[in-house]
């Protein structure tokens, strides 16, 4: 990425491939390697932990990062409650809740 004369942002395809996955956090886009990742896992465990708890008197919080990794391998396929509960053995009433609730905090 660069800023030509005009001010303008110029991306080249390297930039549209990578910088997706690059993440959009500036904390995690200062670190590498295992630090990003660490720091990945971090966010990720206090804001599901701290929010959902925040909005939700759900007794099995903890199966939500198994059901967010499970929605993101499935990002391209139509949404099967019934399929994601079977995989991970909770009740479609469940997912639907959950993905409610990963909703409202905006995931």
């Amino acid at each position: 990425m660069r800023f030509t004369s005009t001010g303008i942002i110029a991306i080249c395809r390297y930039d549209i491939r990578h910088l997706p996955a690059a993440g959009g956090y500036p904390e995690a886009r200062l670190r590498s390697g295992r630090r990003r990742s660490r720091w990945f896992a971090s966010y990720l465990d206090t804001t599901l932990d701290r929010d959902l708890r925040d909005i939700s008197d759900a007794r099995k919080l903890d199966e939500v990062p198994r059901l967010l990794r499970l929605l993101a391998s499935q990002a391209a396929n139509v949404l099967s409650y019934r399929a994601l509960a079977t995989k991970l053995d909770l009740t479609h009433d469940t997912v639907r809740e959950y993905i409610g609730l990963l909703q409202t905090i905006r995931w």
